[in-house]
């Protein structure tokens, strides 16, 4: 009778086999998620770098757009006063020389539209459905690329946490293994290892589900 109760105060072979092996799979299964986590944590910073610099660049290329546009506009202005009061010559030397190649080609599809004549003409050339202005055309690909990184980022940020999430699982598998080596009882030794063995599932589970880098 004494035998017997020494025995079930003492873990079985299959509660020490099952505690070395959780506590193995804990193990390395924290080392990689922490692993994965850093990995994961480096992409954010350089999807969020790109990201502050495409958003520099964009603003540069929407200033550059900002001075041509009003330049356009002033020269153009220049150019239909001066055909207004007569001086067609003078007129066209301003277009030739002071309009920039880019602009020049809406400048004449508006005037061949005869604007002073034809009210269906839009008001200037920056309304005609053709235009449009590279740097500024630049300036929107710059900031959707800056969007586009930006959002790269917070994914690999959620996948960092995640997998610090998986960590916190096996840190669970790793304190109830740990628990169960120590203890004598059987009952409560085989209570601890299904704790830890459910920790380590999910944190196994977490981690098949999440994207390796």
């Amino acid at each position: 009778m004494a035998t017997h109760e020494r025995h079930s105060l003492e873990p079985a072979y299959w509660q020490q086999l099952l505690a070395t092996l959780l506590l193995s799979l804990a193990a390395v299964g924290s080392a990689f998620s922490a692993w994965q986590s850093s990995r994961w944590g480096g992409v954010q910073s350089v999807h969020f770098a790109s990201a502050s610099a495409a958003r520099v660049e964009a603003i540069r290329a929407f200033s550059n757009a900002s001075v041509q546009m009003s330049y356009d506009a002033n020269t153009f202005v220049q150019l239909v006063l001066t055909a207004l009061q007569g001086e067609e010559q003078l007129a066209r030397m301003v277009g030739e020389r002071f309009l920039r190649k880019e602009f020049r080609p809406f400048a004449e599809e508006w005037l061949a539209l005869k604007p002073l004549k034809n009210p269906d003409a839009p008001p200037t050339p920056f309304e005609l459905k053709s235009f449009s202005n590279a740097q500024y055309q630049e300036g929107l690909r710059l900031e959707q690329r800056a969007e586009q990184q930006t959002e790269e980022a917070k994914r690999a940020n959620q996948n960092s946490d995640d997998f610090i999430l998986s960590t916190v699982y096996f840190a669970l598998g790793l304190f109830f293994g740990g628990l169960a080596t120590k203890l004598r009882n059987q009952r409560l030794v085989t209570v601890l290892l299904v704790f830890g063995v459910l920790g380590s599932l999910l944190g196994l589970r977490q981690v098949l589900l999440l994207p390796f880098h």
